[in-house]
């Protein structure tokens, strides 16, 4: 029987350890900019006819790269021309709930906006609970493994489960109110302050059609 002669056997070949880190090479920054625009809104009452107007308020973002540092004017220009881009898409498709100064009445295209503004501080709430005790539970679970006839720990876990129950709750029966809520229903005097609060009757033909011309009725 022949023996193998010759080359170094395979456990004796070195170990080659390869480090293969991926170091980030910074190109730039980028550059962010809010426009806030406002934009005056026609509307044509539903109920009497009147026209009214009402100032519309919207918020557009914009963002510029100044790639390797060498372009930071244009970025803040790109970034500022973005924002004022979408600050105009929004205002004109902006819709708000605005009643009409002379009769009170929400126009029909009005009342989603209405609804989703309709009691919107118990969606907020109902989301910090949930939050809030879903960030908890975990909390007070561990707790309440390593001291299983503690009391305290018992107690506190059913508060914050029902916090968690109470915020969920809370979600929905706002989601359910809104959805039935019609502003129309509202006191005539009610909605008619409201309406003088936030716009004013437009008579003037001109500046009806200037409006018209420019597409700003809603």
């Amino acid at each position: 029987m022949r023996k193998r002669h010759g080359g170094p056997a395979f456990n004796d070949c070195p170990t080659i350890l390869i480090d293969e880190t991926m170091i980030p090479i910074p190109l730039g920054e980028r550059t962010a900019c809010t426009v806030t625009s406002k934009a005056a809104k026609l509307v044509r009452c539903e109920q009497c006819g009147r026209h009214y107007a009402y100032l519309a308020i919207r918020e557009g973002h914009g963002e510029g790269m100044n790639l390797l540092w060498l372009r930071g004017k244009a970025a803040k220009s790109e970034a500022q021309t973005e924002a004022e881009a979408e600050a105009r898409e929004k205002l004109l498709a902006a819709i708000d709930p605005v009643p009409c100064p002379g009769c009170g009445w929400f126009q029909s295209n009005m009342i989603g906006a209405a609804r989703s503004l309709y009691l919107s501080w118990l969606s907020r709430v109902g989301v910090l609970m949930l939050g809030f005790g879903l960030a908890l539970v975990f909390f007070f679970l561990l707790g309440f493994k390593a001291f299983p006839d503690s009391e305290g720990w018992t107690l506190a876990l059913r508060l914050d489960l029902g916090a968690v129950v109470l915020g969920a709750l809370l979600i929905v029966v706002r989601y359910g109110m809104a959805r039935r809520f019609q502003p129309n229903q509202l006191p005539e005097a009610t909605r008619i302050s409201l309406g003088n609060a936030q716009a004013m009757i437009v008579e003037d033909p001109k500046i009806i059609s200037a409006f018209s011309t420019r597409g700003s009725e809603a």
